[in-house]
């Protein structure tokens, strides 16, 4: 179960869906893109905990992978992303951000735009953000490096994920989204000589359908 921290009552606690097996999801059209890819993330770890999302925003931003929402809006709303609309509706508040460049921009200095979401995510989502583009050249560096790693491990014997590592990055992002602790985890998979290649393919082609970092995109190459 998702758990995140809630401004009515300054405690994390669990998203409780108002029906059973059904997420609905709301991203303001104050929320900036930073908002809009914590509501990303938000669908992606719901759906894989088995709840059928619908998810409600201001237009997809496809190249930062993140995808489009639906448009009818005449059911309740179990989570708001963006300022409090209502003290009956949970709000997930984000912390202040600086102004992001967007995608474009960040292709145009030659980076690849996914390390925009990479330098989002090191930031825990209640945290101030302001993301420099010394910050943006080392994210494209480690996309790059952990991309090559994993289609290096990609040719090696199938093995099961790494149980110890997937539990502890999922209980992270159970616990209020945790992602810098679930990328720090991930470095020390990487590194770590004990865990086979095939298990560390397999447990980073897993965590990436949160991440949505598109880590095996080299593999073949």
């Amino acid at each position: 179960m998702l758990r995140l921290y809630d401004a009515r009552t300054g405690q994390v606690s669990d998203i409780t869906p108002a029906r059973p097996g059904r997420l609905v999801l709301r991203v303001d059209t104050v929320a900036d893109l930073r908002g809009r890819l914590l509501a990303d993330l938000v669908r992606r770890f719901s759906e894989r905990q088995r709840l059928r999302v619908f998810a409600y925003t201001d237009g997809p931003v496809e190249v930062l992978n993140i995808r489009p929402g639906t448009e009818e809006t005449s059911v309740r709303v179990d989570l708001s992303v963006g300022e409090v609309s209502s003290p009956s509706v949970r709000t997930l508040e984000v912390g202040g951000t600086a102004a992001l460049p967007g995608p474009g921009e960040v292709a145009a200095r030659g980076l690849d735009p996914l390390a925009l979401r990479l330098a989002v995510l090191r930031c825990h989502y209640r945290e101030t953000l302001d993301v420099s583009w010394d910050e943006l050249a080392e994210a494209d560096a480690d996309l790059a490096g952990w991309r090559a790693r994993v289609a290096d491990w990609s040719r090696a014997p199938g093995r099961p994920m790494s149980a110890g590592y997937v539990a502890e990055a999922e209980a992270a992002l159970c616990d209020d989204l945790d992602l810098p602790q679930v990328l720090r985890i991930l470095d020390q998979l990487a590194a770590d000589p004990v865990v086979p290649a095939g298990a560390k393919f397999e447990s980073f082609a897993h965590l990436d359908l949160f991440l949505a970092l598109d880590l095996v995109r080299d593999i073949g190459n």
